[in-house]
């Protein structure tokens, strides 16, 4: 009977226990709350359960957990609540496509994880004030390196697993990273690497075609890949890193050489499958391979001794062959068109204002020859009085009395001539002056003939 009661007693512990467990994670915190409204669940839905969020002893968001059915009825991110305790946030929405600014906005966030969301964008106006040091962005869609991150300045770790970044990384803006995964991508080449990197991961980009010469001088690389990629032999100098514990060379045939020991280390994972690898040295890695030949003292001492000292200097990569631009854009020569044409016209202007210049030059002359021609327009003038009286002279003889009294008359008519040729002088007047000067020259002759 004793031993009943001692047994019904236990249960009711364990139910009493049980109960208590589930009223104190029953309680819905406020960031729970936020975040229900915010999926537009019912308000006093469980959120710390370990799978959706973690939370701390206040019911506070350390780490939250966001996937396609949690977001399902979510297409816009511009009013994602902000947890002012939360570290790290995971989302997976489909056909996201733009990276989420509102997400940078958390304040104590070092890790940002938005894996299979299809994002091509990163927004470059994000707020930097926050304490990230790891972005994932893994199985993305991204065409290029995403440049706009080096604003964050405690980034530390980047992973960029199975995107579609085309070309050369230039990581001269990354001078924190110690981290570094662009594998599964376009990647012909990456270049200034941080002195700090760590882990370095270029497999399956066919584009890099060697072993990039700055991995030579990182002391601190720890893992290293670039498995099935177009790499063709291993430098010399590779073979000088010390802390190196994981290599994966695997899945490149066209690969020549040799693997020796590494300096003053022991590879602990290697990956040396479907390579043209010509002999192996023993100890190389923790799990020897056996279907390597092992290379000789010999062999061994070749590559040692072709080392350097120093690793020679870094050239920048080759740029990816993009459509080259035309010479002279179209632009460009319409540019110049419009200057050439803006050019002959001032020359034009310069010639026509230089003629016309000297065309008054010549006027002037004419009127100042015209003055000390008198007796020309004294002439005319002559002819002119002579029909006005009805004179008619014949070739044979002269009227001497008549010509002494039309002379008079005539240069009387010259002074008038003279005084309106000067107060109506005009360019057609100029023109009639000179146009006549032939036939008062004429008539000039044949009067010295007769006298």
């Amino acid at each position: 009977m004793n031993k009943h009661k001692m047994n019904f007693f236990k249960y009711i512990l364990v139910i009493d226990i049980l109960s208590f467990w589930t009223v104190v994670n029953s309680q819905v915190s406020e960031d729970c709350k936020i975040l229900n409204s915010f999926l537009k669940r019912t308000l006093n839905s469980v959120c710390c359960n370990g799978e959706m969020a973690k939370c701390d002893g206040n019911g506070n968001f350390s780490a939250l957990s966001l996937g396609n059915s949690d977001l399902s009825e979510i297409n816009n991110f511009d009013s994602f609540p902000i947890f002012e305790n939360l570290k790290e946030l995971t989302i997976g929405k489909d056909n996201l496509n733009v990276l989420p600014k509102r997400f940078f906005d958390n304040p104590l966030l070092e890790k940002l994880v938005v894996y299979e969301s299809n994002i091509s964008v990163i927004p470059s106006n994000y707020n930097v004030l926050n304490s990230l040091k790891e972005v994932n962005l893994e199985w993305n869609s991204l065409p290029e390196f995403p440049y706009e991150l080096n604003k964050l300045p405690n980034l530390e770790h980047l992973y960029l697993y199975h995107n579609n970044i085309y070309g050369n990384i230039d990581l001269s803006d990354f001078k924190s990273l110690t981290q570094v995964d662009v594998a599964y991508s376009r990647v012909t080449g990456i270049y200034n690497i941080p002195k700090t990197l760590e882990v370095l991961y270029l497999d399956s980009n066919s584009g890099i075609k060697e072993i990039p010469p700055e991995v030579m001088g990182l002391s601190r690389l720890q893992e290293f890949g670039v498995s099935n990629t177009s790499v063709t032999e291993i430098p010399s100098n590779f073979f000088k890193l010390t802390n190196l514990n994981i290599l994966k060379l695997s899945d490149n045939p066209q690969l020549k050489g040799r693997i020796i020991n590494f300096k003053n280390s022991q590879i602990s994972t290697c990956k040396l499958e479907n390579t043209g690898i010509e002999c192996y040295q023993e100890g190389t890695c923790v799990s020897n391979y056996n279907s390597y030949r092992y290379c000789t003292s010999k062999e061994v001492n070749e590559i040692l001794d072709s080392q350097t000292d120093d690793n020679p200097p870094i050239d920048k990569p080759e740029e990816p062959v993009y459509p080259k631009e035309p010479k002279f854009s179209i632009a460009k020569i319409i540019i110049i068109i419009i200057s050439s044409l803006f050019a002959l016209l001032i020359f034009g202007l310069l010639i026509y204002y230089r003629r016309k210049n000297n065309n008054n030059e010549k006027g002037s002359k004419v009127i100042t020859n015209s003055s000390s021609n008198d007796d020309v327009i004294v002439e005319r003038n002559y002819n002119n009085n002579n029909n006005n009286n009805n004179i008619n002279l014949s070739e044979n003889e002269i009227d001497i009395t008549n010509l002494n009294s039309n002379s008079i008359a005539t240069n009387n008519n010259t002074n008038n001539g003279i005084e309106n040729l000067n107060l109506n002088r005009s360019n057609d007047e100029l023109n009639n002056i000179t146009n006549n000067t032939v036939a008062p020259t004429i008539i000039h002759t044949k009067i010295n003939i007769f006298f």
